[in-house]
């Protein structure tokens, strides 16, 4: 979309400089020398900005905004009034044809620069879109992830717990069918698992655990296992 802006002045100079200011912004300027000419550019043109002095030939700026507010195709452009010592901007004038701001000439680039980017960017948000246009599609909410949830795990420490319960009820099994000394099947003893195991691998005797010494997995009550390798299980289960 071209961002054309329209001035009207009847001032070739004002025209020049109006026209070298706004272009060296990237704006295309559109010039034109009386308020009949302007009002016949608007339709050709669709300027983002009118700039209309408001005394020259034909239609002078006031007019010209009255047109362009009365206009249902272009009432949303805005419109600066051109107003010089000679030629004083009119208060009353101005508010009944609905001007948007005014400014003096000879101009100053800075504040001509101000004035009209100022107004470019309300055309640019106010423009009526083109008929069939589609709005732009609404996005999707992202999907939301469904909650993860982890299965109950007891705590380490109750797994422990349990696990050392279950070695010292199969060590004092193992300790009353092995006929271990008196002093190791104490109750404090047998709490504490490593002097059973220090005490088995040194004993010099071979073990003979019956099924129910197994807790039933030993179906075979005849075969023989070391104590050696009875303590070494229990040492890896410990661990």
């Amino acid at each position: 979309m071209a961002r054309t802006i329209l001035v009207a002045d009847d001032s070739p100079t004002i025209q020049k400089k109006a026209s070298g200011i706004l272009t060296g912004e990237g704006l295309d300027v559109v010039t034109v020398s009386n308020g009949v000419a302007a009002v016949k550019k608007l339709k050709a043109i669709s300027p983002l900005v009118v700039l209309a002095d408001v005394s020259m030939p034909g239609k002078d700026g006031y007019e010209v905004c009255e047109f362009v507010k009365g206009s249902a195709e272009h009432r949303h452009v805005p419109v600066v009034l051109i107003f010089s010592d000679m030629d004083t901007y009119e208060e009353a004038r101005g508010a009944s044809a609905q001007a948007d701001g005014r400014i003096r000439k000879p101009f100053d680039g800075a504040e001509l620069i101000a004035i009209v980017s100022k107004f470019v960017a309300q055309a640019e948000a106010a423009a009526p879109k083109p008929a069939g246009a589609k709005a732009a599609p609404a996005r999707k909410p992202a999907p939301t992830q469904p909650k993860v949830v982890k299965p109950a795990v007891p705590s380490l420490t109750a797994l422990k717990r349990d696990l050392h319960a279950r070695l010292i009820e199969a060590i004092a099994d193992f300790a009353t069918t092995c006929e271990l000394p008196a002093d190791l099947t104490r109750a404090d003893v047998l709490d504490d698992i490593s002097k059973v195991c220090a005490y088995i691998p040194t004993s010099g005797w071979d073990a003979r655990l019956t099924q129910h010494s197994l807790g039933g997995r030993n179906p075979n009550k005849d075969i023989p296992i070391t104590s050696g390798a009875k303590v070494r299980a229990v040492r890896k289960a410990a661990a």
